[in-house]
């Protein structure tokens, strides 16, 4: 299993401040998340069991299953897949869309991030890459050539709507994604927490500025009805809460838990204005 999320986690994010479901911005957009997993199967279950998500295995690879978590107006698809190489970690991690991977992947290592996995196609997508940042967050590059249309997927009722990034040392990861993917930001020191500007094709997402000795993670946020009844249901299912129900303010609140192989999962709710 993972090394999962401490508790001190819920001192980072006890008073953090939220983008909205659309993002602002003209950087580089996050368009797709994914956990490649020792066991996908089990995993796909899990979710699918929590929240609904019919996992539409790919044919050009049985071990990868395409998860419909997009809603009516917002949100974004991801994945789960299986580990063929049992050296390669498991891993949560989004993927950021780009026209020019080649160009992206030559900056990284002198924006001081490593490069783990070269641009590799896709058949039936178009190229990836994976590198790791300099907190250590694993995160994708993507060039699609032939993306699934968020039209060809039925609306879901528990949609992703944000990706978060935690680190030891935000200016820095600042400074690297805004040279990298050109992501603009709303920097809020009090509360510890960088609001991320992406452009509209994606979804929004934060740095969260750890306390010391908590290490950095991936994670993205599905949108509940009910926070404490979807913490039972997940719990029911083997999963671990680590921030129980939460008040952020007037417009949302939000939890997390850790799945059952380790990969941390937050939890929010929308209220109406």
């Amino acid at each position: 299993m993972r090394t999962v999320i401490p508790f001190l986690l819920v001192l980072a994010l006890s008073s953090i401040v939220w983008a909205q479901q659309t993002p602002t911005g003209t950087g580089q957009p996050v368009v797709h998340w994914e956990i490649m997993s020792n066991d996908a199967e089990a995993l796909r279950s899990f979710y699918q069991s929590l929240f609904g998500w019919e996992p539409m295995v790919w044919e050009e690879s049985p071990g990868y299953a395409v998860i419909p978590s997009i809603g009516a107006h917002y949100g974004i698809a991801g994945g789960i897949g299986q580990i063929e190489n049992a050296e390669f970690p498991p891993y949560l991690t989004i993927h950021v869309e780009v026209t020019d991977l080649d160009d992206r992947v030559g900056l990284i290592p002198t924006l001081g991030g490593v490069v783990v996995v070269p641009p590799m196609p896709i058949e039936g997508v178009g190229r990836m890459a994976l590198f790791t940042d300099p907190a250590g967050n694993m995160v994708g590059l993507l060039e699609p050539s032939e993306m699934m249309e968020v039209s060809d997927l039925a609306p879901s009722l528990h949609p992703v709507v944000h990706f978060e990034l935690g680190t030891n040392d935000a200016a820095a990861l600042r400074d690297f994604y805004a040279s990298l993917l050109g992501w603009t930001y709303n920097i809020f020191e009090e509360h510890n927490y960088t609001e991320i500007g992406t452009s509209e094709d994606g979804i929004g997402g934060g740095i969260a500025e750890l306390p010391a000795g908590v290490p950095p993670y991936v994670s993205v946020y599905v949108e509940v009805i009910n926070l404490q009844t979807t913490l039972d249901a997940a719990t029911a299912l083997g999963a671990t809460t680590v921030l129980p129900p939460m008040v952020v303010d007037e417009e949302l609140s939000i939890a997390m838990f850790i799945d059952p192989q380790g990969f941390a999962v937050g939890l929010v709710v929308f209220y109406e204005e």
